[in-house]
Order: structure tokens, then C-alpha cells, then sequence
């Protein structure tokens, strides 16, 4: 889910990665500390019910956000290999037979 929301604006990816990283994070943190409010004030019953709700929103906007995805046209990926590009003449470019490497 990321990787195709960050694939929209290639030059913010990686500040909408870093974004979406520190909401879950957020949540990863402030998680044990709604749950601790929660069974303090009403038990495991109303811990639990919390949980449910909780649950259900996100599954209700995984499918609203599914569905937006869904609708879209698939972006290509840089990450995709493509293969060698043609040579003018139309013919497949040859590899080279010794190591490209960056290292001398």
C-alpha cells in the first residue's frame, strides 16, 4: 500500500514515506496507552469494545481506500525491469560480455 501511494509524486516519495512511517509509529505508541485508559475505566469489556470499533473503521476505510486504488490507472514501476532498449535498427542491444561494474 506504500510503495502505490508513494508512486503518485515521485520527487515527495520519500517525505510521504516518512509521513506514513511516523503515523504508524504514532499509533504503535499511543496504542498501550488508549488501552490502559480504557481497561482502567471500564474492564476488560469496554477494552474490548474498543478494540471492535476500532477494528471496523479500519477495515471500512481499507475498503473505501481499496476501491479509490482499484478505480485508478496501474502506474509503472522503475522498479520493473524492462530489458535492454532497441538499437535504432530495431534489433535487440547485445550484452556486453565483460562485468559492468563501478568499481576499478
Amino acid at each position: 500500500m506504500m510503495a502505490h501511494i508513494t508512486s503518485f509524486d515521485r520527487r515527495r516519495r520519500a517525505q510521504a514515506m516518512g509521513t506514513m512511517s511516523a503515523g504508524e509509529d504514532a499509533g504503535e505508541m499511543l496504542g498501550p496507552i488508549l488501552a490502559g485508559f480504557l481497561w482502567a475505566a471500564g474492564g476488560v469489556g469496554l477494552l474490548l469494545g474498543g478494540r471492535i470499533v476500532l477494528s471496523i473503521a479500519a477495515e471500512a476505510y481499507t475498503a473505501i481506500l481499496g476501491r479509490r486504488i482499484g478505480a485508478e490507472p496501474p502506474v509503472e514501476s522503475a522498479l520493473v525491469p524492462r530489458g535492454p532498449p532497441p538499437a535504432p535498427d530495431g534489433q535487440p542491444v547485445e550484452k556486453p560480455d565483460f562485468p559492468i561494474s563501478r568499481r576499478g
